[in-house]
């Protein structure tokens, strides 16, 4: 799946909400013949692309709600989030959360008791400088925090029970308590320059945040101490995203060198780049700027500011496939494990 702005004919399903930010479950139907279009490919393509369509301006990120992936959650810069129903392409629910540009969403996806439920809730941080919480069925907002500056990123552990947002300003790391809303910790100049991205690994004991300072960081959220930071025979500048494998032993980072990274940190190989291995770099994938990555077993994929999707051979380290269909930035990407998709597309 991925994000990004497409300029096709518009489905406006934007309609006033109510005081929750909530539109009624079941608007916005589609007919049976609209929706025998909603592939927009042939019939026998390789691979077939589904356009939901629906937000005003580009969408910043998307999250599947479910273990089925039969639901999804987008938030965009048109200040709404909507969540959208696989099985017909509806969406079926708008959430009017900011008065200014959704610039990063995250969903609360279980407890320790039952990690694999469907996410109830959402956290959002915007351009307005609030990091805000959310209940999905009810559209009612949990609560809601005043932060320093504009927040680039934010991110809910496993377990659901902690968050954690960058601000732009004193490149702030902070740590929040999900069910009160109350932060444990605030960390000045974690980063020396923006904080792109962050994400908690699977035990929601970690957090790893990239910057455009070409640093990533590993932060224990227990000891609140920086336990692993790499910078060295990867990236040259930005790293724009980090993400965790989904066994926890990798580290896959993308930058505006148009290059991928997959840091072997169980074994610490990556610490033998001077001796040629150690650090797996993927290029010439992309003629732009890579803005998002994700590493989901032996599938690595990338997207990019050309407009792009490329999905890698992880052994050879050369490109399989190169999905376009974007007439802008792809700004996002996540796997999709359902045998009749092969992706979707924002």
């Amino acid at each position: 799946m991925t994000v990004g702005k497409m300029k096709r004919g518009e489905v406006d399903l934007m309609k006033p909400a109510g005081e929750s930010g909530k539109l009624e479950e079941g608007e916005d139907l589609e007919t049976a013949e609209q929706l025998k279009k909603q592939w927009e490919s042939e019939e026998l393509a390789q691979v077939k692309v589904r356009v939901l369509q629906g937000h005003s301006k580009s969408v910043n990120r998307c999250v599947f709600l479910d273990k089925a992936k039969k639901r999804l959650i987008s938030c965009s810069s048109d200040k709404t989030c909507k969540v959208w129903n696989l099985d017909n392409s509806l969406c079926s629910q708008t959430y009017n959360c900011h008065d200014n540009i959704i610039s990063y969403m995250d969903v609360a996806r279980g407890t320790m008791d039952n990690p694999n439920q469907t996410g109830t809730q959402f956290l959002t941080t915007s351009w307005e400088k609030m990091l805000c919480f959310w209940d999905i069925e009810s559209g009612s907002n949990v609560w809601r925090n005043k932060l320093k500056a504009i927040s680039s990123s934010c991110a809910i552990s496993g377990d659901s029970k902690l968050a954690a947002s960058a601000s732009d300003v004193e490149y702030i790391l902070q740590l929040w308590d999900v069910k009160s809303g109350q932060c444990i910790k605030s960390l000045k100049g974690f980063h020396k320059s923006l904080v792109t991205h962050l994400a908690f690994d699977r035990t929601g004991t970690r957090v790893m945040t990239c910057s455009v300072d070409g640093n990533i960081k590993i932060f224990d959220v227990k000891t609140f101490a920086t336990t692993l930071q790499l910078n060295s025979g990867g990236h040259q500048g930005v790293v724009s995203h980090a993400q965790f494998s989904t066994d926890n032993r990798k580290i896959v980072s993308s930058g505006w060198d148009k290059r991928l990274c997959v840091w072997d940190i169980a074994t610490g190989l990556f610490r033998h780049y001077q001796q040629g291995y150690g650090v797996q770099k993927f290029e010439n994938g992309h003629e732009g700027s890579i803005s998002s990555c994700l590493l989901d077993a032996n599938m690595l994929v990338s997207s990019s500011y050309d407009n792009t999707i490329s999905v890698w051979d992880a052994s050879t380290e050369k490109v399989k496939l190169s999905l376009k269909g974007h007439d802008d930035w792809v700004n996002d990407v996540a796997s999709v494990r359902r045998p009749q998709m092969a992706g979707l597309c924002f």
